[in-house]
C-alpha cells in the first residue's frame, strides 16, 4: 500500500494546475475571442439597422407611388393647379355599384419633405392644407421626400400624371421613385372635388 500511496502522491504533484504564464495566455486568448465576437455582433446590429431603415423607406415610397398610380388610373377628373396638390375624382372598387370619391396627394416641403394623402366624398372639395393642424386629417405616406427634378413632385400633361421624388433613408443612399401614369378614362370630366 505504501507503493500505491507514493505513486498517487507523484501524480498529484505532477498535475498541480496551471502556471501563471499559462493563465495569462489563456486569459489573453479568451479576451481576444470575446472582443472579436462582440465587434462582430455590434457590426451586425449596425448593418441590421441600416437594412431596416432603407427597407422601410423603400416600402413607404413604393406605397405612395402605388397609391398615386392606382388613383390616377381610376380617375375621371384631375387637377394640378397647385403644383404640390394633386386631386382626382376616383372610381371606387366595389364591382356591384360604381361610386366615386375625391382623392388627393400633397407634397409638404416643410420639415424635410413628406407626402400625404386624403379622401373625401364627391361634393367635398379638397384644398391644400395650410398648417400642421390641417394635415391631422391626412394620412402620412412617406417622410424625407425631395423632388427629383424641377422642384416639383407632381407633373401633368393632359390625362397623364408624372411623379418623381427621392426619399431619404437616414445617412444611406436615397430611394428614387419616378413614373408616369395615365387615367384610363381620359380624366376629362367635371367634378366637385376641386
Amino acid at each position: 500500500m505504501t507503493g500505491m500511496k507514493g505513486r498517487l502522491g507523484r501524480l498529484v504533484a505532477h498535475d498541480a494546475g496551471f502556471t501563471l504564464p499559462e493563465m495569462i495566455a489563456a486569459t489573453a486568448l479568451f479576451a481576444l475571442v470575446t472582443l472579436i465576437a462582440v465587434s462582430m455582433f455590434v457590426s451586425s446590429l449596425g448593418v441590421q439597422q441600416t437594412v431596416t431603415q432603407v427597407s422601410a423607406t423603400n416600402v413607404d415610397a413604393q406605397l405612395a407611388a402605388t397609391s398615386v398610380e392606382t388613383g390616377i388610373r381610376n380617375s375621371t377628373a384631375l387637377d394640378l393647379s397647385d403644383p404640390d396638390l394633386l386631386i382626382a375624382e376616383v372610381a371606387g372598387t366595389d364591382p356591384a355599384a360604381l361610386t366615386y370619391r375625391c382623392q388627393a396627394w400633397y407634397f409638404d416641403a416643410a420639415d424635410g419633405g413628406s407626402l400625404w394623402m386624403t379622401s373625401a366624398p364627391v361634393g367635398d372639395a379638397i384644398d391644400a392644407p395650410e398648417d400642421s393642424a390641417d394635415l391631422s386629417s391626412w394620412v402620412l405616406l412617406v417622410r424625407g421626400v425631395e423632388p427629383l427634378t424641377g422642384g416639383v413632385v407632381f407633373t401633368r400633361s393632359g390625362a397623364t400624371v408624372g411623379m418623381a421624388f427621392q426619399a431619404t433613408a437616414g445617412d444611406n443612399r436615397p430611394v428614387d421613385i419616378a413614373f408616369s401614369t395615365t387615367s384610363m378614362s381620359g380624366a376629362t370630366g367635371e367634378t366637385t372635388c376641386f
